[in-house]
């Protein structure tokens, strides 16, 4: 019985650990922005953008490295592999940084705005962040509980809104046009679509620092399906109770959907959504993208200094909490340029998918069985569909100039730590994490 506890526990923290960015308040923002430009004639985009982002987290959690090393590797040639920790670098760490103020803000401004006029929204943002990175500091286990209770609470609220949407389903106060008049399809709001179902391999990143990689195919089935249930089902009923035009060009699409369902009350459950989403991811973002940075110190890609015991083990994740906090202090969430930044680096996330993919494919052609060679064929689709969707995200980017400035900037730097890094000389130090 004492097995099966801790055989649930682990299947819980794995699940919402992949779920963590998924039930973020931007990821309720693109999808009600995506829902108001799309119609219900775009439902069909959520499971099949699901689908292609479990099968890259089922590779990062099916394909480790041949030497043993627990952290999730492809092995290819050293020169392919920098391809991917270049950019993997890249688009991560200033993701990391870049959302994490976005998120942080929204989180302020719900709690000001719905529950606590008089608390100032920039103070709760930055006692929120010291909060999150305070518990994996001092008791890591703890982190990962309120990983699981932040979820369900999430799970819980928007689970009733939607039995109140439903139940109130008559109640609609507008003429319904469910963009079934579309002129023309909105590649971009089709393509930031994926920005829904990213972040679960962070979850296995996450597993392998704690050297745990039992059942996680299972762990991260139930997490898309979870969230992708309750996307479908949102989209449907943001769509019934909301103009497409007040969806697409609203930045708070799911607070006003929420008000619509049932006035005040439905504002205040979203708001107890949007602050337990946004623990939630956060806490996934921090733990993940520090995670995959302490794999690329033990394989002495980068910054061997950082495989010390420091900070008791969580030196990364102190760099990526001073950024957030330099963020927040300076005014940056409300600025333009952040968003820029995000964008740009979720662009590079994806080509960064194309290229595990491709190694991935790599890796099947290489093996003995006929049955791994016949999944290259799914393997090959998400390299083509990460690929022309990163393209069409540059393209139609409003500051398109811009981003590919950040981008470029992102991978010259990725590729100079990396140098930087091989130049100095290294002392084989104790692994932290054995």
């Amino acid at each position: 019985m004492n097995k099966q506890n801790v055989s649930l526990k682990s299947f819980l923290i794995r699940t919402c650990m992949a779920m963590g960015f998924m039930i973020s308040p931007l990821s309720l923002v693109v999808l009600g922005n995506s829902a108001g430009m799309m119609g219900h004639w775009y439902l069909w985009t959520i499971p099949i953008v699901a689908i292609i982002n479990l099968w890259t987290a089922y590779c990062y959690a099916r394909l480790p490295d041949e030497s043993g090393s627990e952290a999730p590797k492809i092995h290819v040639k050293i020169d392919s592999k920098w391809v991917l920790t270049a950019l993997q670098l890249a688009s991560l760490v200033p993701f990391c940084i870049g959302v994490s103020t976005l998120i942080l803000a929204m989180a302020g401004y719900a709690l000001n705005e719905i529950f606590l006029y008089w608390f100032p929204n920039l103070l709760f943002s930055i006692c929120f962040l010291i909060l999150i990175v305070a518990v994996n500091f001092i008791n890591p286990s703890a982190s990962e509980r309120l990983q699981i209770i932040s979820v369900v609470i999430f799970m819980g609220a928007m689970m009733l809104l939607l039995i109140m949407g439903y139940s109130n389903w008559g109640d609609s106060v507008f003429e319904n046009q469910n963009g079934f008049h579309m002129p023309y399809v909105d590649w971009r709001s089709l393509v930031l679509v994926f920005w829904l179902f990213m972040a679960a391999e962070l979850a296995v990143y996450h597993d392998a620092v704690q050297q745990n990689r039992r059942s996680q195919t299972f762990s991260l089935m139930a997490a898309f399906v979870t969230a992708g249930a309750i996307f479908l089902l949102w989209w449907q009923i943001s769509l019934h109770f909301v103009p497409l035009e007040r969806l697409a060009d609203s930045t708070v699409p799911h607070s006003i959907a929420a008000r619509a369902i049932s006035g005040e009350n439905g504002r205040k459950i979203m708001g107890v959504a949007i602050l337990t989403g946004s623990f939630a991811s956060v806490n996934t973002l921090l733990a993940g993208v520090s995670a995959v940075i302490h794999s690329m110190v033990r394989s002495q890609q980068i910054f061997p200094v950082l495989n010390r015991k420091m900070l008791g083990g969580n030196a990364v994740m102190m760099i990526l909490f001073i950024g957030i906090l330099c963020m927040l202090l300076t005014g940056m969430a409300g600025k333009d340029i952040t968003v820029t930044v995000t964008r740009s680096a979720f662009y590079l996330w994806l080509i960064s998918h194309a290229v595990f993919n491709a190694f991935a494919i790599r890796k099947l052609l290489h093996s003995s069985g006929k049955k791994n060679k016949r999944l290259t064929l799914p393997g090959s689709f998400a390299v083509m569909v990460y690929a022309v969707g990163a393209v069409v995200l540059i393209a139609t980017d409003p500051d398109m100039t811009i981003s590919l400035f950040f981008i470029v900037g992102f991978i010259v730097i990725s590729i100079l730590t990396m140098i930087f890094s091989r130049l100095l000389p290294y002392k084989p130090v104790k692994n932290l994490f054995t």
